[in-house]
């Protein structure tokens, strides 16, 4: 399982939607934690539909420009069972595919 987390401090530049799928191709990453996007939930699902089509997702919106979380997950690593969130986190239970494992995983941003 290969995971990551970034406090990205804004998500709205081209640039680092770039940077960021790079990244999960590069590293094959199966999960990924963002925190500080920034974003109106329409402008995320705008940068999910361009450069993160393969990973479904999760979040919590923005405060204007403060805050937002986002969690990216590989659809065929990990099945959703149940989720919470609050304006600071994101709580999936999720499924691990390959060996039917059960986690609860955890996207904090403490501003």
């Amino acid at each position: 399982m290969k995971l990551t987390t970034w406090n990205i401090r804004g998500l709205g530049s081209r640039r680092k939607q770039r940077n960021l799928s790079n990244i999960i191709k590069e590293e094959k990453l199966d999960m990924v934690f963002i925190q500080e996007t920034k974003c109106s939930m329409d402008k995320i699902r705008e940068i999910h539909n361009k450069w993160l089509i393969k990973y479904e997702y999760l979040e919590v919106k923005a405060n204007n420009l403060a805050g937002g979380i986002l969690t990216l997950w590989d659809p065929q690593k990990f099945g959703i069972l149940d989720t919470k969130a609050s304006r600071n986190y994101l709580s999936l239970v999720c499924s691990s595919i390959g060996d039917n494992e059960t986690y609860m995983i955890t996207n904090v941003y403490g501003p």
